[in-house]
């Protein structure tokens, strides 16, 4: 089983005492898979930049040692 890690919190609630219904959980519910969604999106595309930038540094770095080799012959 995958571990979630927790990232935030959402608080809503009452100045008096109340007990949450379903009609109401269910919708702040949705709201926050989306939210937990979003932040993951968001980490994904901060990875995959990440390995592009790398996987460019390299391409460079072998292009320009088949570069070199190439000019010596």
């Amino acid at each position: 089983m995958a571990r979630v890690a927790r990232v935030g919190l959402l608080l809503i609630g009452y100045r008096e005492p109340h007990m949450f219904t379903p009609a109401e959980t269910q919708p702040l519910q949705a709201l926050a898979g989306q939210v937990a969604v979003t932040l993951r999106n968001q980490q994904l595309v901060r990875e995959q930049t990440l390995a592009r930038q790398q996987l460019d540094e390299v391409n460079r770095r072998l292009t320009g040692d088949v570069w070199q080799q190439y000019a010596r012959e």
